[in-house]
């Protein structure tokens, strides 16, 4: 119905999506058109194609946060929610994520960062984290970094290796003594998975209802287990 549909609508609209999962047609019509089309066989509704943000303000703390401060969780560290939620209980015994494939469905994967480049942080294997990418962004590439890194940030968090994390000297600030973890702990909750780099989010943060429905199909179709 949904290809049908696309067929029928009026020729100088824009179809950007026919989609197979679910049962919508993503087109910029004329707004005169809107009743027309509403009016057309197989047709429900028509919905406007809303915008989606970051909620990167979440992620903001003031800059004179000390110790003290009730902000102080906001600075939680991989290696201890990792044991709160007992991530590493699993990992004792043998589950690390091996052979799941997690798509992140954000403003997209710096695939070069040491926790997310390959599976071993080897540099003599071939053996890419990232199995595959996409954008739905016009314009944007993947692995193209947005301005909070956001992308990177949420892919770390779920399957990162820990090769970025290291230990800070003995001589560290007050405020940075508390970050202080051995070398290669900050691992995500899923250190074996494989990562789908899916970019429904642009550089800025901001994406399209369109995009998002399309980067979940695309997952689906690319063998994602998680989303």
């Amino acid at each position: 119905y949904q290809s049908i549909l696309a067929e029928m609508l009026p020729e100088d609209a824009e179809v950007h999506f026919v989609y197979q999962m679910v049962p919508y047609v993503s087109a910029t019509v004329k707004a005169g058109d809107v009743e027309w089309i509403s009016d057309l066989p197989y047709v429900i509704s028509v919905l406007p194609d809303e915008k989606v943000y970051l909620a990167v303000d979440s992620l903001s703390t003031p800059a004179n946060t000390t110790l003290n401060d009730p902000y102080q969780d906001a600075f939680y560290l991989l290696n201890e929610t990792n044991l709160d939620i007992n991530s590493t209980s699993l990992w004792d015994m043998g589950y690390t994520g091996e052979g799941v494939v997690i798509a992140i469905l954000d403003t997209g994967i710096e695939e070069s960062h040491p926790d997310l480049d390959d599976m071993d942080d080897d540099p003599s294997t071939n053996d890419p984290k990232v199995i595959g990418e996409v954008s739905f962004v016009p314009g944007e590439s993947a692995d193209m970094p947005d301005i909070h890194w956001h992308g990177t940030h949420v892919a770390s968090i779920a399957a990162g290796t820990g090769a970025a994390s290291q230990a800070y000297p003995e001589n560290a600030s007050e405020c940075a003594s508390w970050w202080i973890v051995p070398p290669g702990t900050e691992r995500g909750v899923a250190p074996g998975a494989y990562l789908l780099d899916v970019k429904v989010l642009s550089s800025g943060g901001w994406g399209y209802d369109s995009w998002v429905l399309a980067g979940i199909e695309w997952a689906v179709n690319h063998g994602a287990d998680i989303i």
